[in-house]
């Protein structure tokens, strides 16, 4: 009887210790859970908000707001492009006249000039980021790779953004704001920013939706 017992105990053990595993296992696959007060869940930009911040490439301006509104600036989006690189140490000296090793963008900044994102010796960390500068720092992040020219009526035929922007609309990370036009000049927020790179790492090329992110 005892050693029938005993068996009846070490099978509920064993079996509530594969329960418990299980679902640690199942808790490991969900979609990180929404901290923010100010990101609904069908806002355009909800998925990619908590794909940045679960890969840290950005994070909340505080525990319970992301502020997706606030203007981005050039010192943001280097950043976050840098820590989805990884956040490789740079190996050159510093270019910058307005770039000090105390700033948290000091080692992004860095980095964008040895891959030639950015150029000169002036770095204008809190200029705003717009939606052509973006395009061309994801396509020479890319490689610059093949791409035919734009037919936007607002790009112009020489500009640095032409086939940057004609290789994001085809790799379905943005659309353009109308059919015709494109809105280069247009500033980005921390909402469009994350959305765009989150785009550039999950859409199958051609698979933008078209939102106000596009």
């Amino acid at each position: 009887m005892k050693k029938r017992a005993v068996s009846v105990l070490l099978a509920l053990a064993l079996c509530l210790g594969l329960t418990a595993f299980a679902s640690a296992e199942d808790q490991s696959d969900e979609t990180p859970a929404d901290p923010f007060t100010d990101v609904a869940e069908d806002a355009y930009y909800y998925d990619a908000v908590l794909w940045a911040v679960d890969k840290g490439i950005t994070a909340g301006k505080t525990e319970t707001t992301f502020v997706p509104g606030e203007t981005c600036t050039t010192a943001h989006i280097l950043t976050f492009l840098w820590r989805a690189s990884g956040s490789p140490e740079p190996t050159i000296e510093n270019p910058f006249t307005d770039v000090k090793e105390d700033d948290y963008y000091y080692q992004a900044a860095l980095w964008a000039h040895e891959k030639e994102l950015v150029s000169g010796n002036v770095f204008t960390a809190s200029a705003p980021c717009t939606r052509g500068q973006t395009m061309l720092y994801l396509y020479l992040l890319a490689g610059s790779p093949a791409a035919e020219p734009t037919t936007f009526t607002d790009v112009a035929a020489d500009s640095v953004y032409n086939r940057a922007i004609s290789w994001a609309v085809t790799q379905g990370i943005t659309t353009g704001k109308t059919e015709t036009t494109f809105a280069p000049d247009e500033i980005c927020t921390r909402g469009h920013i994350v959305t765009f790179l989150y785009r550039a790492e999950n859409t199958p090329a051609g698979e933008a939706e078209t939102t106000p992110a596009a």
